[in-house]
């Protein structure tokens, strides 16, 4: 089975060409294709490059089989690039590696004879080498022993076959350290039976660490020694400085948001207006024709990001009439702002991109997810919002669930919008904290009352005209890509929590989830109360408990909702039933003569007459046994007779009053008697 090319993108070339390096690695790696080039060898040989996470170890691999492909043809090796984790799956690695070291050697032009089954009789044998390394050389003697004429043979056979080539084989293998443990110890195998081998040399790509854990089982000897044995040349790649990261970044960020125009010649087209004579026309993106203009005072905002790689001098070209300049790089460009740029990125981004993986688990999501917003979208608060959601994906979902608390916050106070935004900070890396914190104190300038001392709203038409994120009609554009999520998360409990001190703004959330309709066609406020129910409600602190009784006898009746309500079976429950319980449940948490003003109040107060009538009810149903040992309370009732039957000669008047005010409606007036 041959392995696939998938690196012929242009946005890939920078990990793929040394001429494209932008973390320094070409030279070490056009050095390293030279000597494995020109070394002497007597028999097999094992180098290794070990590299942490994200360090660049598959780019510097790539950039010596890159130059090896380009040798002289008398100097060049048969390179078998071999991507291990690629492979992996149910067919065992050692037969994996063996088809790909076939399907190599058979491209080639001349191919000696017994080749292809040699080769699958050293895989059979190889499996089947055991693994304990203080014994490495019976295991290889399992294979190639002299003394085994049949092996003797096949040793002799293979290696004549080899030599036969007359070309050096170099086995490149990456990705080692993405392999179950079981296959890097078959791989392994592979590198102890066969390293004298003449002419054959390993090239191996990992993290030390993450192989060395994988091989630590053996007590006979540690894989630093085994290590040693089976590598003759190790080589450590130091993490890429943050400079060199920055430059590789930005480039890819360039080819990813300033995509080639339709005549597929992007730079070109740029060129050839950028140096056009004064007064060339050109056809604009209305369709009319334009006067070319020097552009070298042109504002920051509408720079292009590629002009900094633009160096050549202008020359006269002729006129421009039928020059093409709509172009998605032009949409780009005209909502960019370098200096706004250079905060976003400095005060948040930069800190997210550590290492190589980092920068391509970025770009590769912007490459998918910014097409199907590209100019309607501005590309800066685009990218800050996909580095939170490839970084902090937990904060995006915060902001793309609660638009209000950070766009519009009309429906909160300043204190509630503290507590909101907190709570959900307070859940984040300590390390990260002030980055987040920062970018979305520049995203979202909102924020600045809560985290600032400050709030400037005298901007808001130019955040429209440059269609950034913290303007309400653009804001859903951000978030096209995203699917809803049906359930409510831990962090979104403890958001909607974070305002239950204040009843009024606590019911107004409610409601706010009595809108929200989940993809089963219930609401938002359905799957909060039962949350609550599952035990959500032990999170609720006993100052907070006050408040939140009184907001549910406020908004109750606006929360009984046919969507929540069941069609389908008998035994599902209604809002009312668990609004009911929530109320019963946090009122045990509390004291009796507490509980008793707590109902009082709210009762008196609360809009939901129906529930409160209810719930009257139940206290006066309570007073038995049973209830009393369902909700585990320690004295007699919930309530106390005396207080009960205060609470319901409450009731009693309010529902006294309400059917006065019913009747008076319903009563016809004097001048419609007449």
């Amino acid at each position: 089975m041959a392995q696939t090319e998938t690196h012929n993108h242009q946005q890939d070339d920078f990990f793929i060409e040394p001429e494209k390096d932008r973390l320094g690695y070409a030279p070490f790696a056009k050095h390293l294709a030279d000597s494995i080039c020109k070394m002497s060898l007597s028999e097999g040989f094992v180098i290794a490059v070990y590299g942490s996470w994200g360090s660049g170890k598959s780019t510097l691999l790539n950039f010596v089989v890159h130059c090896l492909k380009h040798k002289p043809d008398k100097e060049q090796p048969i390179v078998v690039h071999f991507n291990a984790w690629l492979f992996t799956g149910n067919q065992d690695i050692t037969t994996r590696f063996f088809d790909q070291l076939h399907s190599v050697l058979t491209s080639v032009k001349y191919m000696p004879k017994g080749l292809r089954e040699r080769i699958a009789d050293i895989a059979k044998v190889v499996s089947q080498v055991p693994l304990p390394y203080a014994q490495a050389g019976m295991a290889v003697a399992t294979l190639l022993d002299d003394e085994s004429k049949e092996a003797s043979e096949l040793k002799e056979e293979l290696e004549n076959i080899v030599v036969q080539l007359e070309r050096r084989i170099v086995v490149a293998i990456d990705d080692i350290d993405r392999l179950p443990i079981e296959d890097i110890k078959q791989l392994f195998r592979i590198f102890k039976a066969i390293p004298n081998f003449r002419n054959v040399v390993y090239l191996l790509v990992f993290d030390k660490e993450v192989v060395s854990k994988a091989l630590c089982e053996t007590q006979e000897i540690s894989p630093e020694a085994y290590l040693e044995k089976t590598i003759q040349v190790p080589f450590e790649l130091p993490s890429p400085d943050k400079t060199s990261l920055r430059r590789l970044f930005f480039e890819k960020l360039n080819s990813v948001l300033i995509a080639t125009p339709k005549d597929g010649d992007l730079r070109s087209a740029q060129q050839r207006l950028r140096s056009a004579p004064l007064g060339a026309s050109y056809r604009s993106k209305d369709g009319s024709l334009q006067k070319h203009r020097p552009n070298s005072n042109q504002p920051s905002a509408n720079r292009d990001l590629s002009a900094d790689l633009e160096q050549s001098e202008p020359q006269e070209v002729p006129d421009l009439e039928e020059a093409d300049v709509e172009n998605p790089a032009t949409e780009v460009t005209q909502l960019f702002d370098q200096t706004y740029w250079s905060n976003v990125y400095f005060q948040g981004i930069d800190h997210f991109i550590t290492n190589l993986r980092d920068i391509v688990h970025l770009t590769d999501t912007l490459t998918m997810t910014y097409p199907v917003v590209q100019g309607e979208v501005n590309p800066v608060d685009f990218i800050a919002l996909e580095s939170l959601r490839v970084f902090h994906p937990m904060v995006h979902n915060i902001i793309r669930k609660n638009k209000d608390a950070f766009i519009e916050p009309i429906n909160y106070s300043l204190d509630e919008l503290k507590n909101f935004h907190n709570s959900w900070l307070a859940q984040l890396r300590e390390q990260d904290k002030q980055a987040v914190q920062t970018l979305l104190r520049i995203l979202f300038p909102q924020l600045q009352a809560v985290w600032g001392n400050r709030c400037n709203k005298e901007q808001k038409l130019m955040w429209r005209e440059q269609h950034r994120v913290c303007c309400p009609e653009i804001f859903p554009i951000y978030f096209r890509l995203t699917l809803p999520e049906a359930d409510l998360s831990k962090t979104q409990i403890q958001a909607i929590l974070a305002c239950a001190y204040d009843a009024k703004a606590f019911g107004e959330k409610l409601i706010e989830l009595s809108e929200q309709i989940r993809p089963d066609g219930t609401t938002q406020v359905r799957a909060f109360l039962e949350k609550l129910e599952d035990g959500a409600i032990k999170e609720i602190p006993t100052s907070s408990i006050t408040s939140i009784v009184e907001a549910l006898f406020d908004v109750g009746e606006e929360l009984l909702l046919s969507e929540d309500d069941s069609h389908t079976t008998i035994f599902d429950f209604g809002n009312e039933i668990r609004i009911r319980r929530i109320i019963l449940r946090l009122l045990c948490r509390l004291d009796e003569a507490t509980r008793f003003e707590v109902l009082k109040t709210s009762m008196s107060q609360g809009k939901a007459l129906s529930i409160i009538t209810k719930e009257l009810e139940n206290l006066n149903e309570q007073q038995s046994e049973y209830t009393s040992d369902i909700f585990n309370l320690q004295d007699e009732g919930l309530i106390s007779t005396q207080h009960l039957k205060e609470l319901k000669e409450i009731v009693a008047k309010r529902k006294q009053a309400q059917n006065a005010e019913c009747s008076e409606k319903a009563s016809p007036s004097v001048s419609d008697s007449d």
